[in-house]
């Protein structure tokens, strides 16, 4: 297992880090959180003279041994299907990969919680799987519901077609010269 007085010492180091951010961030907001390295000739921040920010430097970095660990000391293994499961040991820990779909990522979690893996960015396995199960259930009770309506706008569709037919022939009205005219019946016109 990694040596925890290394991990103290990054956390240690990690705390006393400032955020480096370029020059004039406090006049134009959408430098704020960027850094960019300053290049003039007398560049007061490049020179580190007294009263400015500070740069980037070897001594913020962590030790070797414990750079891309976990705060816990783990390596994390990136997972994105079953057989990424076997790079996984007791020292590592799984990330299931972000571009993953809810489906396999609960056929993943129940895989994890059964081989007894520790899962970064789940608090608590079963939750998460739960979680899940519940997204599924809402969509496909907003699913039937859509499909409800949809059945019953056609059916509102048909019986509006079904009336306008039926006034149509309660209406025995014909068109003749651009004026609406009663149709006689067949027996009338012979007479």
């Amino acid at each position: 297992m990694i040596n925890k007085k290394l991990l103290s010492l990054r956390k240690a180091i990690k705390t006393g880090k400032p955020n480096f951010e370029r020059q004039a961030v406090n006049n134009y907001p959408q430098f704020k959180g960027k850094w960019r390295r300053p290049r003039g000739i007398h560049n007061k921040m490049k020179n580190c003279i007294k009263g400015n920010r500070y740069m980037p430097a070897v001594g913020y970095g962590s030790p070797k041994s414990v750079i891309g660990l976990t705060s816990k000391g783990m390596i994390p293994v990136h997972i994105s299907n079953v057989n990424d499961f076997k790079e996984v040991s007791d020292e590592c820990a799984a990330v299931i990969s972000a571009s993953i779909g809810m489906k396999k990522r609960i056929f993943l979690l129940n895989f994890a919680l059964g081989k007894k893996i520790h899962i970064i960015g789940v608090k608590s396995v079963e939750d998460e799987i739960n979680r899940i199960r519940s997204v599924f259930e809402g969509r496909k009770k907003l699913r039937s519901s859509k499909e409800k309506k949809i059945e019953e706008k056609k059916k509102r569709m048909e019986k509006t077609e079904e009336t306008k037919e039926a006034k149509k022939e309660s209406t025995n009205l014909g068109i003749k010269d651009g004026r609406v005219q009663e149709v006689k019946g067949e027996n009338e016109s012979k007479k």
